[in-house]
């Protein structure tokens, strides 16, 4: 297991309806999130979440896999330092 730091981008296309699945799944994986910036936009209704990971690489990916689990998020990641 490689300890890796990077960034999880995610849209949240229907924040009302799954906003307290995302909280709770990032609560889940909490270790390994350093950093968070939620941004809510209004028109269109949509949040946009950056969260700044530093941990094992399986652990990360993990945390990825189960945010494209959830409908309604786009979720994208870079590992830039492993």
């Amino acid at each position: 297991m490689e300890k890796c730091i990077g960034i999880i981008g995610i849209v949240n296309k229907a924040p009302k309806e799954n906003n307290a699945a995302l909280n709770t799944l990032i609560g889940d994986f909490r270790e390994i999130v350093a950093g968070r910036l939620g941004i809510p936009k209004h028109e269109p209704e949509i949040g946009i979440i950056s969260l700044i990971v530093e941990g094992d690489t399986d652990r990360i990916y993990d945390l990825e896999k189960k945010l494209q689990a959830i409908d309604g998020l786009v979720v994208n990641m870079t590992l830039s330092v492993c």
